[in-house]
């Protein structure tokens, strides 16, 4: 963890290929957004769910790149806590969502909160907990089927980090950015939802190139004006935190000044999109290749 407050002065790292990623704050000095401490938030604590971010990735332990993403899911539950937020799961006593719901309640406990269910939530299966699955410290409501569990992911929470898995993780990264696309349709916008994904070997990123390529109608979708793919694996916890403070300072009413947005730029899926498209073979989806440079 770096010692200075997130900023926003954007450093290239040189990467094989024809792009350099600019999502990076390992220098961070002068131009600062505080994120708000856990000691400040703490006020706050007879209602700590103000924020919530829901956190989707792998059911399964078996593979290198399940390894992965439960190491992430353990370190942004942590860092989710640790900042103020809450967080939410599918409720599955494996993989991302029992490494994410652990990790959460032992930094809740070591920051002293004791009701762990007021920020730790999940949504299991209810013929999982009939058949004796636990999720540790966390509120639960149960679901009959997979479209109840996702509704009440999606519904209930304010942002959305997205790790490795399979099938599912996909359908649940597709359904956040077309529920946010919904939402942005309304006449009154509620505050936007970011949608994180974690991403170093940019599978997520290729399927939603897939998807977008063929069809160009799908970049239209709102959501994906709120999509951001981290591929940068040094300081990819930093950067979620930077994001989610400046999506939830907006939620409280707050506007983002120029540096603010250019920052959210630089990782923001539409904003790169171009580049990707037109580098396709050039590149041959180099996974050093994103994000784009894009001459700063």
């Amino acid at each position: 963890m770096c010692k200075h407050k997130p900023c926003f002065i954007v450093r290239r790292l040189k990467t094989i290929g024809t792009y350099d990623y600019l999502l990076n704050c390992q220098y961070m000095s002068e131009f600062s957004v505080s994120s708000e401490s856990y000691s400040e938030h703490k006020e706050a604590e007879n209602n700590p769910a103000n924020f919530r971010v829901a956190i989707f990735g792998t059911g399964s332990e078996q593979s290198e790149s399940d390894v992965k993403a439960i190491k992430y899911a353990t370190e942004s539950a942590r860092k989710m806590i640790e900042q103020g937020y809450s967080i939410s799961t599918g409720g599955y006593d494996k993989g991302v969502m029992k490494a994410a719901t652990n990790s959460a309640y032992e930094a809740a406990k070591q920051n002293g909160i004791e009701d762990t269910n007021k920020i730790i939530k999940a949504f299991p299966f209810t013929e999982n907990i009939a058949a004796g699955e636990k999720v540790r410290g966390a509120e639960i409501s149960e679901s009959t089927t997979l479209i109840e569990r996702l509704k009440h992911l999606i519904d209930e929470s304010n942002a959305f980090i997205v790790l490795g898995g399979k099938v599912g993780t996909v359908i649940e990264l597709i359904t956040a950015i077309h529920s946010e696309s919904v939402q942005q349709m309304k006449k009154e916008k509620p505050s936007p939802r970011p949608t994180i994904i974690i991403d170093p070997e940019l599978e997520h990123l290729n399927t939603l190139n897939q998807l977008v390529g063929n069809d160009e109608r799908l970049s239209k979708m709102a959501g994906l004006k709120h999509t951001y793919i981290i591929g940068d694996t040094n300081n990819w916890l930093e950067n979620i935190d930077i994001i989610l403070n400046l999506y939830n300072r907006q939620n409280n009413g707050e506007e983002l000044n120029n540096e603010e947005r250019e920052f959210l730029n630089q990782s923001n899926y539409l904003e790169n999109l171009n580049h990707w498209l037109i580098n396709t073979a050039k590149n041959q989806r180099n996974a050093a290749t994103w994000p784009p440079g894009r001459g700063l």
